[in-house]
């Protein structure tokens, strides 16, 4: 029996009903076709996936019930950011959908120098929106807890303004852990810069991060100036191996790495 996973931005509550949204009361009752009384699973990104059931079909929608609630279990311990420069087309969709199966926590679509995309504040936001919609369904598909938050694009300068207390955190947890062998040491966020040029391997970042950013550039490769900046921020520049990847490939493999060194992948 097939039980579909659906999220809702109400909050649920046991024993409490409620009525979908009209797409997914449209996709539960005329596209999978289930009546009254088919089980499904509810999650509204609280840390639970909610065992339910369907109660009611009418016009106003399908009215659940949720009966039980179960902790999460598929969201990493890492909290991962993708930090994506724009791409055209459908490439960036991919992303974010991948992004979503392979646990991200947040997604930020970027303005780089070399970004070859142009959008407006209102197209900036349609954009933001029609990503989040997709990372909705990916969430549903992967069974997770938890929606990426999508944010809205913004160029490299302001991203890094941002964050740039980055390097004192930096500074005051190598000076906090000095003392403690490697095995023990954790840093509590890393920012890494993806580099098909220079830089280590995950390997040999002896920390484990509990939070970790991967910045990722466009076709053509973040510019001289930007890497520049990126070490004025003193940056880690990780190259994932002898070739040169495309963006969307890059950001795939740089969060299944992350994953698979750090969170729960393997």
């Amino acid at each position: 029996m097939r039980i579909p996973h659906i999220y809702t931005d109400l909050p649920i509550t046991l024993g409490g009903s409620q009525i979908l949204s009209k797409e997914k009361s449209h996709h539960i009752s005329r596209v999978l076709r289930l009546s009254p009384g088919h089980p499904l699973t509810l999650f509204c990104a609280d840390g639970y996936t909610y065992q339910a059931e369907i109660s009611q079909i009418d016009s106003l929608g399908v009215k659940v019930i949720a009966t039980a609630k179960m902790p999460d279990k598929r969201e990493s311990k890492l909290g991962l950011t993708l930090v994506q420069s724009i791409c055209r087309g459908e490439k960036m969709d991919w992303i974010v959908q991948k992004a979503t199966e392979l646990g991200v926590s947040n997604i930020v679509p970027l303005f780089s120098e070399r970004t070859e995309v142009k959008l407006s504040s209102e197209k900036s936001e349609k954009k933001r929106a029609h990503w989040q919609a997709i990372s909705i369904a990916a969430a549903e598909q992967a069974k997770r807890q938890h929606v990426p938050h999508i944010l809205s694009p913004v160029v490299l300068d302001t991203y890094l303004a941002n964050n740039s207390d980055h390097k004192e955190r930096h500074d005051q947890n190598l000076h906090a852990t000095k003392e403690k062998p490697p095995a023990a040491q954790h840093e509590r966020s890393i920012i890494l810069v993806m580099n098909p040029h220079t830089g280590i391997s995950l390997q040999e970042i002896s920390k484990t991060p509990n939070q970790c950013a991967i910045l990722i550039g466009p076709e053509g490769g973040f510019s001289e100036k930007e890497n520049a900046l990126f070490d004025a921020h003193q940056l880690t520049h990780i190259k994932m191996g002898p070739r040169i990847l495309r963006t969307e490939t890059a950001a795939i493999t740089a969060m299944a790495l992350c994953q698979a060194h750090w969170g729960d992948l393997g």
